[in-house]
């Protein structure tokens, strides 16, 4: 059963009450079974969000996709979602992975690319702003190489790069960034922006059983094999900016490792951000 994890943020810039269902790591392959996407479904049909953000890894890999098949039932699940409420997205690293035997190398944006284009009321930023209902969106996208050098990812120079090339310009409307992964963002300054959206870290890996007695940022393990890891889960802040990651669908990737089998042991999220005017 998904867990909701609900945040009321209260600015003077927003213009008009608004929900906002944050998604990530769907992780979209075999493994995200009809079961999954029912509750996925019958979830935001239950709580009528105004606008679905889903912060990447929508898919496992390249692979999972490559049928057609697989492409079309990968688009209905996104095009029921988006009959819901308008959709937000931005990539993963696991959107741009093909495997290759029991490796995992650069794949190719295009089959997210092509599969979204085609359904209605949602928006994939690729470097990118789009305003919707009053709200400025930016969606930071991290190349593979990024995700899979060892250097760029603990490296927050590399990060502030791409930060930097999305212009973020301050404005009179609510600015809301999306970006992957939440690792380093705590080292750059967000001067313009009032709400990052990030996914990636899975919860921390926290089982069912012990996530809710720990209430901080902490996991037990990151995606870079960190022992416990700060910036995983949760709501932090940034002076003026707040940061919220979700604790995404899938936990263990089907392509990344052998015990995806251990899913169970994980609960699924779905964060609620309601943005009301002070």
């Amino acid at each position: 059963m998904i867990k909701n994890n609900e945040y009321t943020i209260i600015n003077q810039k927003i213009k008009k009450e608004t929900k906002i269902a944050l998604l990530s790591d769907i992780h979209f392959s075999k493994q995200l079974n009809q079961k999954y996407q029912t509750q996925i479904l019958e979830n935001l049909q239950k709580n009528h969000p105004d606008i679905i953000c889903i912060c990447g890894d929508i898919m496992d890999s390249n692979n999972e996709v490559k049928s057609q098949n697989s492409q079309e039932e990968l688009k209905q699940f996104l095009t029921k979602i988006s009959q819901i409420s308008p959709i937000v997205m931005v990539y993963g690293n696991h959107d741009e992975v093909k495997r290759t035997g029991r490796k995992e190398k650069k794949g190719s944006k295009k089959y997210l690319k092509e599969i979204v284009k085609e359904i209605p009321h949602c928006t994939l930023l690729d470097n990118e702003k789009a305003t919707i209902k009053s709200i400025n969106f930016y969606g930071i996208y991290l190349p593979y190489s990024y995700y899979y050098n060892k250097k760029h990812r603990e490296d927050p120079t590399i990060l502030k790069k791409y930060y930097q090339e999305l212009q973020i310009s301050s404005s009179k409307h609510y600015q809301i960034l999306l970006c992957h992964t939440p690792l380093l963002l705590h080292q750059l300054k967000h001067s313009n922006i009032d709400l990052i959206l990030s996914g990636h870290t899975h919860n921390g890996l926290m089982p069912t059983w012990i996530e809710n007695r720990i209430q901080n940022t902490r996991g037990l393990l990151s995606p870079n094999l960190r022992l416990f890891p700060n910036y995983t889960r949760g709501k932090t802040k940034y002076k003026h900016t707040i940061h919220i990651i979700s604790g995404g669908i899938i936990k263990l990737s089907r392509i990344s490792t052998p015990l995806s089998f251990i899913n169970f042991l994980f609960r699924p999220h779905i964060e609620y951000i309601t943005l009301k005017k002070s």
